[in-house]
């Protein structure tokens, strides 16, 4: 095995990821987090069916952030003109990660 991995090729390359998610809020106690995740899953969860499920707290520079992590930018646009139907502010974020992997 090792002998026929040596002889072949091996490729490096690398990719951009696109990661979409969707603030809900930041909070500096985590008890007030807690009850703003549980308003929205019983107000969103009825319109999108995987909402709680990729609804989380997320601890950053001492705040507790609200985010949702969805699959495409269609997806958390509707989310959030949803949302804000319902008088909830929300903030849509996208983020670029370069990812690096090797063709074997």
């Amino acid at each position: 095995i090792i002998k026929e991995l040596a002889n072949q090729k091996i490729s490096k390359g690398s990719n951009q990821i696109k990661s979409i998610q969707i603030q809900f809020g930041a909070f500096s106690k985590l008890k007030n987090a807690e009850k703003h995740k549980k308003f929205l899953s019983e107000k969103i969860s009825n319109k999108f069916s995987d909402f709680d499920q990729k609804l989380k707290i997320a601890e950053d520079n001492k705040l507790y952030k609200i985010i949702y992590k969805s699959d495409s930018l269609k997806t958390a646009k509707k989310v959030c003109k949803f949302s804000k139907s319902l008088k909830i502010g929300c903030l849509i974020l996208k983020k670029w990660v370069t990812a690096e992997f090797v063709y074997i």
